[in-house]
């Protein structure tokens, strides 16, 4: 099965997933993040997707999901090394672009 990506806005949910073969894919894992505003699931959704539009590995599939106030990455890899690398790139660049948002907030 191939993925490709694609933005739905059905049912107040967006997702971005990447182009990849995902029957070979052997470990998962799902994330949930709550935020305290959809903005901010929205601003953190659009700053990702030019990782999740053009990955560097096929060795990791990546789909992030907007549910409400909720941000869902689901990541799936051949391996656990593959699934720990995605994992520690995405978790860190959502920090990063929370970091951001937050020093934004103060200075306005």
């Amino acid at each position: 099965m191939l993925r490709k990506l694609a933005l739905d806005d059905i049912g107040g949910e967006s997702r971005y997933t990447s182009v990849l073969d995902v029957d070979s894919m052997k470990t998962k894992a799902i994330v949930r993040l709550k935020f305290n505003s959809e903005n901010r699931v929205t601003t953190i959704l659009k700053a990702l997707e030019p990782e999740v539009k053009k990955s560097l590995t096929e060795r990791s599939v990546v789909e992030l999901k907007k549910e409400n106030e909720s941000l869902i990455l689901e990541i799936e890899a051949r391996d656990t090394v593959s699934l720990r690398a995605a994992l520690n790139s995405y978790l860190r660049w959502i920090n990063s672009i929370v970091n951001v948002l937050e020093i934004l907030e103060d200075i306005c």
